[in-house]
């Protein structure tokens, strides 16, 4: 299935993402649509000098709306641990590209600032309460600007 290029992935989300996720099935299918029709609707030219690393091309508010879907997930798991854990590695890479897509904003508003203090606040708790690996270079990019880790 993954080699066939007519497989349409949008079909393979919305049928995994009810196994794997529980009870948060659908609000996860949702996260993923919602970034995905993110991506592919995105308008406009891009910088001269773009590397899809930047992550500019998520608004603030494709990313608010992002976060509201995860919680709604982690309110739809009840006690269920090992459900939870799976929709919190969602929430922990939304949050970082949260991070990313707000720092690499050479002027960022009071909104993006206040953004990007509760992601920080929600890796540093998701990560307190897992042991996640993350490379070297995100290590470094989640140490406080101007000091250590």
């Amino acid at each position: 299935m993954l080699w066939d290029v007519d497989t349409d992935y949008r079909q393979v989300i919305a049928e995994l993402c009810p196994l794997f996720y529980g009870s948060a099935g659908k609000s996860m299918t949702a996260f993923y649509m919602e970034m995905d029709r993110a991506i592919l609707h995105r308008e406009g030219p891009r910088a001269a000098g773009y590397h899809p690393n930047t992550r500019l091309e998520f608004s603030l508010e494709e990313l608010q709306r992002g976060r509201r879907i995860l919680q709604d997930a982690v309110e739809k798991v009840g006690g269920d641990a090992r459900l939870l854990r799976r929709v919190d590695y969602a929430r922990f890479a939304h949050a970082i590209l949260t991070l990313v897509r707000i720092r690499n904003d050479s002027q960022p508003s009071d909104r993006g600032r206040a953004m990007a203090q509760q992601a920080t606040k929600d890796v540093a708790a998701l990560q307190a309460r897992y042991t996640m690996m993350v490379r070297r270079q995100t290590s470094l990019f989640l140490a406080p600007p101007g000091g250590t880790k």
